[in-house]
């Protein structure tokens, strides 16, 4: 390990500040990278820190997040609550910056206590390098959005090309601070904090004119969905400190004697109070409008003279935290090993985050990118910033900044530091291996590529995860089966994978190895349903879940529902909707005999589930039912991989509309991708006999960027569309609601479908359904 130095003398602080050094202002280039500041070249005072912490936090992603805790389903006042508990992470941004003093080395460096030499390369590649270019990626993306909109002001009309040169443009300024380094962020973050909080102040006054403070969802979140909602909330507001693992990159120019307090508490107050700020006026505005698009639903708040105010303040502060970001992947990537000068790894950290962002913004979804990255976030970040900051509680901050610059094999932070290392983890692993550990083994009779574990266990040792059981292997050949002594466990009552013909193709049923009662079935390799026999409210596929919430909301909760489905597979929606509304009544038609007698025979309903069903056509039985019998109609009918034609024509929409009840809803699955000929002549057939329509879908297939599922929803009654965007968004897989102008704009000039001009839905592309 790094070697410790004597603590600093007590009562020691740095009010007297020496001059700025030549090698650290604001007019020249950083000449510093990671290596150790002496102490001669350190200065400034730590209420600086404040000012930089406070720029990089009040910023679009902020607005995003707080109006995503409001759309989850929580009221305003929970919400607040998760913005400030989320925010206390700071602290321990905070804590990690107290380092950068101590040591007079950057995070990147610093670390090589806790990891050594090699394992410290890695943990800056992945850890440091990697995530840091995504989030520099995604934040670049949230600015350039913003941008968009404000060339588009102008009368410029955003097209790929103007996108593109938008993006180099912030990309470059954004840089151009990365590249200057330390002093010019020291410099330039108090005039930027105090013009973005002018900047929000005037947003405040509009947003908290219009919030409504007594705001609760629709449905209420209760009981375990409840701390579910909260911890998920907290987790994402804390998923902006816990990326900042390189707070000592910002204060290690202050002088060793600076006070760790003051360090803590300026760089916590800077992140926490415009992050609790920021965050809190995201959630206040989604009590007023619909935050699904931020800057759509603010733009309905605020003045129309401040809008390109707001759009120039939203790119100036991304700015402001991208380059923070830039900055400390630049060192990442000296860390790493790398012989570059500083500046220049800034500029291959900002290539590659440009590469990500046309790719995030021009090819992928921005939804999706958010996502992906606050989940890295968590799963990576938080761990490693417990880690560092148990080091530095437990070493009381004291680090040898030249020894940690020691990269040869006996340095302290070199090879003893790794043996001591590597032997705590035997002792730990134990040698032989521990008691019972994991080993892949060839599935036997699953078709799906789904792993299965055998669990060499001795008795009375660890346990296995709770989805797997164990029991002693058969005995071997010649082995006496009383044989006593530890053995190989393998799973009992592990279900069988079920395969047979049916009368449009081969269906297979297939367990899942995480539920203990859960099957896939699929016809002809194409995915059908999934089922929970014990959780049938548990809906796996992201369509079906969409197709759930809209069932939860055509009424008041439990209230029981007179139901028509056009098209079976395992039941999954009927299961679901006799489990959340009990007495419904349901009529379920599938034109395959042996698949719902396949599903009846091995995944059977419960007792009184008032499901019943029936082997025929769908548009036959359609035809022939009785008017003003349904008050929800569902139609997931597919033909292998493709809607019938006879389902997508006005005749067949005439007849679902007939027997739907006046305030019934109609549902439908309905595959496509760009241009959405298919899609958007649904659409125009239903609007001929359902006054309002939606349109549900992932952003990336609605923009064209795959081929995937949309649930398309038909009433003559207005639909609940601020609860169906509210439960969309809580999806892990976040989902758009098209309705009203931008669903007719959407539709455009599509004619609707006579019955001799029917189509199919078209051709997936190969693997758009298969399993790998």
């Amino acid at each position: 390990m790094a070697s410790t130095i004597d603590d600093p003398q007590p009562g020691a602080r740095a009010e007297h500040q020496e001059p700025r050094p030549p090698s650290d202002r604001a007019g020249r280039v950083e000449a510093h990278g990671i290596d150790h500041i002496p102490d001669g070249e350190r200065h400034g005072s730590p209420r600086r820190l404040f000012s930089v912490w406070a720029a990089a936090n009040v910023n679009y992603l902020s607005l995003v997040i707080g109006g995503a805790l409001v759309l989850m389903g929580l009221s305003l006042w929970q919400a607040l609550a998760v913005i400030v508990a989320g925010n206390l992470f700071w602290l321990l941004t905070g804590l990690l910056a107290i380092s950068g003093p101590a040591a007079g080395a950057p995070s990147e460096v610093i670390t090589r206590a806790v990891y050594g030499i090699r394992g410290n390369r890695v943990n800056n590649a992945i850890v440091g390098w990697l995530i840091s270019v995504c989030y520099f990626a995604l934040n670049l993306a949230a600015a350039a959005t913003a941008a968009f909109a404000l060339v588009e002001k102008t009368g410029i009309r955003a097209t790929t090309a103007v996108q593109t040169a938008v993006i180099l443009v912030i990309a470059a300024l954004t840089l151009a601070i990365g590249v200057y380094g330390h002093a010019l962020i020291m410099r330039l973050y108090l005039p930027i904090t105090l013009a973005l909080t002018a900047a929000f102040a005037v947003v405040a006054v509009a947003v908290v004119g219009h919030t409504d403070f007594s705001y609760t969802a629709a449905e209420p979140l209760t009981g375990v969905d409840l701390w579910a909602v909260l911890i998920a909330g907290v987790t994402l507001v804390g998923s902006g400190p816990l990326s900042y693992t390189t707070s000592a990159d910002f204060s290690r120019y202050l002088p060793r004697t600076t006070s760790a307090k003051a360090v803590v508490g300026w760089t916590a107050l800077g992140g926490f109070l415009p992050g609790v700020a920021t965050c809190s006026l995201g959630a206040l505005a989604a009590t007023a409008v619909d935050m699904s698009d931020p800057q759509a639903g603010l733009a309905q708040l605020l003045p129309g003279w401040f809008h390109p105010v707001f759009l120039l303040a939203l790119v100036l502060g991304t700015i402001a935290i991208n380059a923070l970001t830039a900055y400390s992947a630049g060192l990442a990537l000296q860390a790493v090993g790398l012989r570059i000068r500083r500046s220049r790894s800034v500029l291959v950290d900002g290539t590659a985050a440009v590469a990500l962002t046309l790719y995030g913004l021009l090819v992928s979804d921005f939804l999706d990118t958010v996502s992906n990255v606050l989940q890295l976030t968590v799963v990576l970040l938080g761990p490693a910033m417990a880690v560092y900051a148990t080091d530095i509680v437990l070493r009381r901050n004291r680090y040898d900044g030249p020894a940690l610059m020691d990269e040869t094999p006996r340095s302290p932070s070199g090879t003893p530091a790794a043996s001591a290392c590597r032997a705590r983890w035997r002792w730990r692993a134990g040698s032989p291996p521990p008691p019972c550990a994991s080993t892949p083994s060839t599935p036997a009779r699953s078709p799906v590529s789904w792993p299965v574990w055998t669990w060499p266990c001795r008795p009375g040792s660890w346990s296995p995860p709770s989805s797997t059981r164990c029991s002693p292997a058969p005995p071997a050949p010649g082995r006496e089966t009383g044989a006593r002594g530890p053995g190989t466990m393998v799973p009992v009552n592990e279900p069988v994978p079920v395969s047979r013909a049916v009368d449009h193709g081969t269906a297979r049923l297939m367990p899942d190895v995480d539920r203990e009662r859960a099957w896939l079935l699929t016809v002809d390799g194409a995915p059908q349903s999934y089922v929970d026999l014990d959780e049938p409210a548990h809906l796996e596929f992201e369509y079906a879940r969409r197709l759930g919430h809209v069932l939860d909301t055509v009424a008041e909760p439990g209230r029981p529902l007179d139901a028509l489905h056009l098209g079976g597979g395992a039941l999954t929606l009927p299961r679901y909707l006799a489990a959340t509304r009990p007495g419904s009544r349901q009529d379920v038609v599938d034109a395959d005999r042996g698949l719902l007698d396949l599903v009846a025979e091995h995944l059977p309903l419960p007792d009184g589930a008032g499901i019943a069903l029936h082997a025929a056509d769908a548009r036959a039985w359609l035809t022939a039912a009785p008017a003003d019998t349904a008050d929800v109609l569902v139609a997931d009918v597919f033909g292998g991989s493709r809607v019938p034609a006879h389902l997508t024509s006005l005749g067949y929409a005439r007849e679902a509309e007939r027997v739907l009840r006046a305030d019934g809803v109609y549902l439908a699955n309905l595959p496509d991708a760009a241009p959405f000929a298919f899609l958007r002549s649904q659409l125009a057939t239903f609007a001929v006999f359902f006054e309002e329509l939606a349109l549900i879908a992932e952003p990336g297939v609605l923009r064209g960027r795959r081929f995937g599922n949309a649930v398309l929803v038909a009433a003559h009654r207005p639909l609940d569309t601020a609860a169906l965007v509210r439960l969309t968004a809580a999806d892990a897989f976040p989902a758009r609601v098209e309705h009203g102008p931008a669903l007719r704009e959407f539709t455009g000039d599509a004619r609707p479908v006579r019955d001799e001009d029917a189509v199919p839905s078209p051709v997936p592309p190969d693997g758009a359904f298969g399993i790998g």
